[in-house]
């Protein structure tokens, strides 16, 4: 039994140091799309800050660069009175995290860490 444990261990320590290691730049894109026709929109630019956007027309996308463990975060409020608003997270051409909402004022939020293996 102390092999599959040392195994185990191995495997994980590999994957631990390939995200160390990872110094690969990524491509990200935030997307906000649903049956609402406007949004306000808070998400993490590529330097790291927090930028908003007061009012965007939705389908909305946005496109940046991203490294291992840049945290990626992308929020979008319902402007309108009624509808859906779903924020998507891709890295790399794969969605990694995708939320909606329904309703007027609502507030849709997705987050994750980049390029985790995901």
């Amino acid at each position: 039994m102390k092999i599959p444990s040392a195994l185990a261990v191995l495997v994980l320590l590999a994957a631990i140091l390939g995200c160390v290691l990872d110094t690969r730049e990524h491509e990200v894109v935030y997307e906000v799309k649903g049956s609402a026709s406007s949004a306000s929109l808070t998400y993490q630019n590529q330097h790291g800050d927090g930028e908003q956007i007061e009012t965007v027309n939705l389908p909305w996308q946005l496109t940046r660069k991203g490294k291992s463990g840049d945290f990626l975060y992308i929020s979008a409020q319902n402007l309108g009175e009624s509808g859906t608003i779903t924020t998507t997270i891709s890295i790399d051409g794969k969605t990694v995290k995708s939320t909606t909402s329904k309703g007027g004022h609502v507030i849709a939020t997705s987050s994750t860490s980049c390029c985790r293996g995901d």
